[in-house]
């Protein structure tokens, strides 16, 4: 009996023993991880036209860039006046131009190297010959007579020296922008400075507009110029010049709905795998006017940020990228995606170093 029992206690001893070897075998060879993602929301902008209808049909709506709306057009007069910004290159010798004008019947003929002196003494010259239409106006370069003696001529009248005395009230020179002997170049106005006073003024007009009837920034305006009036032509030197403009304000008023389903619409068709879109704020949609058909039908360009963010069957997730890798190495490859937030790995057993290197022992989750 007692050498049975001796075998038994060595048999039961050895069960033991290699239990706790494969447990001990296992916990050493098992590992476990999961992989916390905090997303970062991303802008994916979107781009398009459409067009806007009092009355859309429903095809039109379902299958169409084109959503119901209307708006409120008001008249809006706006004026102002702005800086001449063009430019133009002055020969070698000359300082700028000078403004003939005549006020009498007949047109005058003024030779090259005509002397006209300013109210401080100072003469110039002109640098070619030219006619001075009777009742009007014409501008000419000058350059000093004496150009060690010049200073600076200021805006104002200058006498034709050597004409007759009689004609002198009648035919002149006037200086609109400073004569300096450091000029190079005189400031023309262009197309270029009408076409940024008109933005201006336009801008002006909508501001002012939503002042007055106390309209969100949310809300879309357009404004629309239908007169423009300068006080100079184009190619004349000045320093400034004067703008006027008749505006129609339009005051946009659209179906939400619909607009929020053509940008669903189009947003699925950007395949966006792996990112989930955020609900759509009509409020932040963007229109801009591009014209007005006889029909009344308002084509404008729509834009709009949608907010994506990642879902865990994005490729940036696959478990494939973590197989094997330390925890610094995770984290070092999320660095270098913006659409992730912060990582978190959590390995077990602890004192592992390195994530399993099958697929199935890892989950990836988004918190």
């Amino acid at each position: 009996m007692g050498r049975i029992r001796l075998y038994r206690n060595i048999s039961l001893t050895f069960i033991i023993f290699v239990a706790m070897l494969l447990a001990a075998l296992f916990i050493f060879i098992y590992s476990q991880a999961t992989i916390v993602v905090t997303a970062d929301q991303q802008d994916v902008n979107l781009s398009f036209n459409a067009s806007i209808k009092n009355k859309p049909t429903a095809d039109e709506v379902n299958t169409q860039d084109v959503i119901a709306g209307t708006f409120k057009i008001s008249s809006f007069k706006a004026s102002g006046t702005f800086p001449v910004l063009s430019t133009k290159a002055l020969s070698s010798d000359s300082i700028g131009e000078v403004k003939l004008i005549n006020e009498s019947n007949k047109s005058q003929s003024l030779l090259k190297t005509t002397q006209l002196q300013a109210a401080s003494g100072v003469i110039v010259r002109t640098s070619e010959q030219v006619v001075v239409p009777a009742s009007g106006s014409i501008k000419v370069g000058v350059y000093p007579k004496d150009p060690a003696s010049f200073t600076d001529v200021q805006p104002g009248k200058l006498v034709i020296i050597k004409l007759n005395p009689a004609l002198q009230d009648k035919i002149y020179g006037q200086v609109e922008t400073t004569l300096s002997a450091s000029s190079k170049e005189v400031k023309v106005l262009a197309q270029s400075d009408i076409n940024k006073a008109k933005d201006e003024l336009t801008s002006q007009a909508i501001a002012s507009y939503r002042q007055q009837n106390n309209l969100t920034d949310n809300i879309p305006v357009f404004a629309e110029v239908t007169a423009l009036k300068t006080d100079k032509k184009l190619g004349d030197s000045a320093d400034n010049f004067n703008l006027s403009a008749s505006v129609n304000i339009k005051v946009l008023d659209v179906n939400k709905e619909q607009i929020t389903a053509l940008i669903e619409r189009k947003a699925e068709k950007l395949q966006l795998a792996g990112a989930a879109i955020s609900t759509i704020n009509p409020d932040d949609i963007k229109y801009t006017l591009l014209d007005t058909d006889s029909s009344g039908t308002m084509n404008v360009k729509v834009e709009y940020a949608l907010k994506t963010s990642l879902t865990v069957d994005n490729p940036i997730l696959g478990k494939s990228n973590f197989t094997g890798k330390t925890v610094e190495e995770v984290k070092d490859y999320a660095k270098s995606y913006p659409a992730i937030k912060n990582i978190e790995v959590y390995v077990s057993p602890y004192w592992r170093k390195t994530l399993p290197t099958k697929e199935s022992a890892i989950k990836v989750t988004i918190k």
